[in-house]
């Protein structure tokens, strides 16, 4: 997966692994809209990413209802971030087997952020960020860029 912060938006792509030719087209998605100013794409386990986009839609839907304005990309990440790592420090649960790139627009500001979260929760702001198998090859190809 690679994520690109231009002056104008995000541009986020995913690898689809197609694990049978049977499969339905439109089905093993990894990149959802959670609200209208944020998307989630993944890389990992499918049936993990769909818990955690599930959580950031109710995550939005509940700041929208309180606040009556869009969440902004920082909070969302947060807590994310947050609920990520409770799943790795309490017993009974595993962590996520996924890495997580937040794409999203901040009204207030004016801009598009690009966030990445870990599996432990960790999260940091990017211009340019790549997870997955050939996550090494693409930073290169993305430190190149101007």
């Amino acid at each position: 997966m690679i994520g690109l912060k231009c002056k104008d938006g995000v541009v986020v792509g995913v690898e689809k692994l197609v694990m049978n030719r049977l499969l339905m087209e439109g089905s093993g998605r990894r990149v959802h809209p959670v609200g209208r100013h944020a998307g989630i794409a993944f890389t990992g386990y499918v049936a993990d990413g769909r818990a955690v986009v599930s959580a950031a839609k109710s995550e939005v839907e509940n700041y929208d209802d309180y606040y009556g304005v869009d969440m902004p990309p920082h909070v969302l990440t947060e807590r994310l971030g947050h609920y990520f790592h409770a799943y790795t420090t309490y017993g009974g649960y595993r962590p996520f087997g996924l890495a997580t790139v937040v794409a999203a627009y901040d009204n207030e500001k004016g801009e598009a952020f690009l966030h990445q979260i870990d599996p432990a929760g960790t999260h940091y702001r990017y211009h340019g960020c790549a997870t997955g198998k050939a996550r090494q090859a693409a930073k290169t190809e993305i430190e190149k860029l101007d």
